[in-house]
């Protein structure tokens, strides 16, 4: 054989050892395109799938957020007419404190005028007291005195008792002695007219000073002792 043979033959074998590979690889990339498309296939179902399900997940949130929308604007205007009200209650409110406000003040002045009148009741209650106290203590000695005034006036009725006996007993003796001027009075018509000119004068009272002047000084005695008791 010659060499031109040898080389071709050589050239043969790693010809056909190159397409072998190439063939080998090419076979193993169609396997790898043919999985790869059938990944692919799969992942673009499974992104179908899920851009369905994401479609159907915005369409519910959609609805949701419209659902919650219409919530939110009812209850905007739930609080709209909420907040209306509580703004009237507000101003009612505000009006009903300063109508408080002036009523506590009026309060205030009619405690601060009590309070001074209860003050000048304090000091009237006081002066009253001392004047209670002091007339009191005048009563007190008022009934001292009346004690002391009944006791004098015991102590002059029996001295008038006293002087009422003897008042008796010189009214007894003037008796007496009446009876006894007019005895005399009688003797003496029946003497003679010159022994009557001689006789002492008959007409002359005969009651003795000494009880004339024991009646007028405790009559006097009594008087003073009656003028100089409390008047009640």
């Amino acid at each position: 054989m010659s060499t031109l043979s040898k080389v071709f033959v050589v050239l043969v074998t790693v010809l056909s050892i190159l397409l072998v590979a190439v063939t080998v690889s090419f076979v193993a990339q169609a396997e790898n395109y043919d999985e790869r498309a059938r990944n692919a296939e799969a992942e673009r179902r499974a992104a179908e799938r899920s851009a369905l399900a994401a479609q159907n997940e915005r369409a519910a949130e959609r609805e949701r957020l419209q659902e919650r929308e219409a919530q939110l604007n009812a209850q905007i205007e739930s609080l709209s007419s909420s907040n209306t009200d509580l703004q009237s209650r507000l101003a009612d409110a505000q009006s009903a404190a300063r109508e408080a406000r002036a009523q506590l003040d009026k309060w205030e002045a009619s405690l601060e005028r009590l309070t001074a009148a209860e003050q000048r009741n304090a000091d009237l209650l006081a002066a009253k007291t001392e004047e209670l106290n002091r007339r009191r203590d005048e009563s007190v000695d008022q009934r001292t005195r009346l004690v002391q005034a009944s006791d004098r006036i015991a102590h002059l009725s029996t001295e008038v008792d006293a002087l009422d006996r003897q008042v008796r007993r010189f009214r007894e003796r003037m008796v007496a002695m009446q009876e006894e001027r007019e005895d005399l009075e009688r003797m003496v018509a029946r003497l003679p007219q010159d022994v009557r000119d001689r006789i002492i004068d008959v007409d002359e009272p005969v009651l003795p000073d000494t009880a004339i002047d024991l009646i007028d000084e405790a009559a006097s005695r009594i008087r003073v002792q009656l003028d100089s008791l409390p008047e009640e």
